[in-house]
């Protein structure tokens, strides 16, 4: 892509996310040979979780959950990485304290097809 460095640069400008590394597809927006807008489809992999029980139990269920996630997503192209919306911030904490998830900038948003 010879317009990479340009991308990037845009990318730095307005963000602090860099560039996807893998994504579907992509657009390039250009105005008398300058790039003005760039923008990538991503795969977007969403966890949904449905545990119950005491809390130990819980931990352990998501842990098992969560594992199996992590190999099924490696295993497919173009997923670097899962998101999962918690509805609570108890179990938001959980899922940053226990399994490394991070919590991230942004409005989340969908637009269903």
């Amino acid at each position: 892509m010879d317009d990479l460095p340009e991308l990037e640069d845009l990318a730095s400008k307005y963000t602090n996310n860099p560039l996807p590394d893998n994504f579907v597809e992509a657009a390039v927006i250009e105005s008398h040979d300058d790039v003005i807008a760039f923008g990538v489809l991503r795969s977007h992999y969403e966890g949904l979780l449905y545990v119950t029980g005491r809390d130990r139990d819980i931990v352990a269920s998501l842990k098992m959950l969560i594992n199996q996630a992590l190999i099924d997503a490696r295993g497919c192209q173009n997923i670097d990485s899962i998101y999962i919306y918690a509805q609570d911030e108890n179990f938001a904490k959980v899922l940053q304290r226990q399994f490394g998830f991070r919590r991230v900038s942004g409005i989340p948003m969908i637009l269903d097809l």
